[in-house]
């Protein structure tokens, strides 16, 4: 009898002893959702047992056991990375590891999914007007902080990015989009995880874009374009309907990335009047194979068109002639301005010739010119319709470019048209004077003769600017005489004049 009774009691004090060691799993306990690929945490409280346990989890409410850690500190968290197992019927179980009599294991049953992403609108068959304001939605889970938005315009064929945006760790999300006028109906939009490119949605099916009835319409440069470093180019559009002033960019990264187009100054194409060409100086010593241009108007901030295709930019040397570049008229004795653009040339200097005879012969106009972009060119007195520039590199003659097409080396004129001869005109009456001119710089003089022209009176300087016309309101002098003349005369060359061709009277 007291043999059993001790038994009894060596077995109460062994429950007893095992009771007082506890493990208590705290989190997941159930109803939680956890995404792969992702760290959360295991939670547990413990009292008397060892120090260590091990983690396990199951997919199936508990029939099979899955190992995460063996042999881990007894400190009641645990970083868990979530594995590719989906299951809403998911438990986790700590156990002592000296004894896993003493465990625990989830109150109820968690779910791991996948991360996702799903666009909600537009997802297909929509119809938008370019550059009106649309809301791109979706829904996320188990994502990073950020995330990407492409369109596409070839139904998914080649995707351009509209903005990163951040978007927390999930739930319900919105942008607003500005739409690009692309009249086309292939659009679609995609959203992906910026860290993550696996996780990402596309529009169910395409969607339509048509244009606004005010649009623009990029026309160079257009796609296969290869266009050097450094060197000045065209761009050019055309405009349909209303549209205000224009901004331009360049993507030398298929659209991934943009930046403003500059001229030779160095002022971004921001706000600038849309006259449908702009002169780009495009980026030195940087060879791209992958570039776009972009326009929009200022006024709506949405690209109204783009390159239809990629053109490129290289570091071959080149020099391209902007100015003389056909069709000017340019006066003898008069100042102008030659212009070009170079990249890559084997010195910082260039030479310039002029031809009269469309490139037959060649005379010089200065061996040996800073590569500023422009010269200041004095017209000699070598007149000609067939006229052209030609900008060379000063140490490698074969780097050049000429005039594209012809332009006029002319004498400037005046031709005096009222009062020409014959007229009768009151004394101390008004009248109009009037000619036509030609390369005359900003002023004229005017004088009167009462003899015929044998002697001149001075009677006023006028401001004509450049101008092809002018004309004065003269009050004409009581002198009765029927020998009147007027003579108009440039004022810095007084060789350049007209006067009546015959005398007038004033009565």
């Amino acid at each position: 009898m007291l043999k059993q009774t001790l038994t009894l009691v060596l077995a109460l004090f062994a429950f007893l002893q095992v009771s007082a060691q506890t493990v208590s799993v705290t989190s997941p306990n159930g109803g939680q959702t956890f995404y792969s690929g992702k760290n959360y945490n295991i939670t547990w409280s413990s009292s008397g047992a060892s120090s260590f346990v091990k983690l396990e989890f199951s997919t199936d409410n508990g029939s099979n056991w899955s190992l995460i850690a063996d042999g881990i500190n007894n400190n009641g968290s645990y970083s868990w990375l979530i594995p590719d197992n989906a299951s809403e019927n998911c438990l986790v179980r700590v156990s002592d590891f000296s004894n896993s009599a003493i465990s625990d294991v989830s109150d109820a049953t968690f779910t791991i999914k996948q991360p996702f992403i799903t666009i909600t609108s537009p997802n297909g068959g929509e119809t938008f007007e370019g550059c009106s304001q649309q809301t791109i939605t979706w829904i996320s889970g188990g994502v990073n902080s950020y995330a990407k938005i492409l369109y596409s315009t070839d139904g998914g064929l080649i995707w351009t990015p509209i903005t990163d945006i951040y978007v927390g760790s999930g739930g319900n999300h919105s942008y607003n989009w500005s739409v690009p006028t692309y009249n086309t109906g292939n659009f679609k939009i995609r959203i992906v995880d910026y860290y993550d490119e696996s996780i990402s949605d596309v529009t169910d099916a395409v969607f339509s874009v048509t244009r606004p009835a005010s649009y623009l319409t990029l026309t160079s440069p257009n796609g296969g374009e290869s266009w050097s470093s450094s060197s000045v180019k065209t761009i050019t559009w055309t405009t349909t309907g209303t549209v205000g002033n224009v901004s331009l960019k360049y993507s030398t990264d298929n659209g991934a990335s943009w930046d403003w187009i500059r001229n030779s100054e160095g002022a971004a194409a921001n706000n600038i009047p849309n006259t449908g060409s702009y002169q780009w100086l495009l980026p030195g010593s940087q060879a791209a194979t992958s570039c776009l241009v972009q326009i929009y108007e200022y006024a709506k901030s949405c690209t109204i068109d783009m390159s239809n295709s990629l053109f490129l930019i290289d570091n071959n040397p080149a020099i391209t002639v902007t100015a003389p570049d056909g069709g000017e008229r340019w006066f003898v004795d008069r100042n102008y301005t030659i212009r070009w653009s170079a990249s890559n040339l084997p010195s910082n200097y260039v030479a310039i010739d002029y031809s009269t005879d469309n490139g037959a012969t060649w005379n010089e106009i200065t061996s040996s010119q800073g590569n500023y972009g422009s010269y200041n060119w004095t017209i000699p007195d070598n007149v000609s319709s067939q006229c052209l520039v030609r900008v060379k590199a000063r140490d490698n003659a074969a780097i050049s470019d000429i005039s594209g097409t012809n332009f006029s080396i002319l004498q400037p004129f005046i031709r005096l048209t009222s009062p020409n001869g014959g007229e009768v005109i009151a004394g101390c009456s008004n009248y109009e004077v009037a000619w036509q001119q030609e390369g005359i710089q900003d002023y004229v003089r005017i004088l009167y003769s009462v003899n015929g022209g044998n002697n001149w009176t001075y009677l006023t300087d006028v401001y004509t600017g450049s101008g092809t016309s002018g004309s004065y309101n003269w009050t004409v002098p009581a002198v009765a005489t029927d020998k009147f003349r007027v003579k108009v005369q440039s004022y810095y060359n007084a060789a350049v004049n007209d006067s009546s061709d015959a005398n007038f009277t004033v009565s």
